[in-house]
């Protein structure tokens, strides 16, 4: 058991790695996607008092 530890310590910092960039990515996803609607809106505004 106790050679399996240097085993469990690099899967659980590269899990953990892993895990964060996953969640920043779905993070940066949804913040983009509510940028998008928000600038959408102010053109279509724009436009219409034009």
């Amino acid at each position: 058991m106790g050679q399996d530890r240097p085993l469990y310590k690099w899967a659980m910092v590269v899990g953990v790695i892993v895990f964060g960039m996953g969640f920043l990515t779905t993070l940066y996803s949804l913040i983009r996607k509510i940028e998008r609607r928000s600038l959408l809106d102010e053109r279509k505004e724009q436009q219409k008092n034009e």
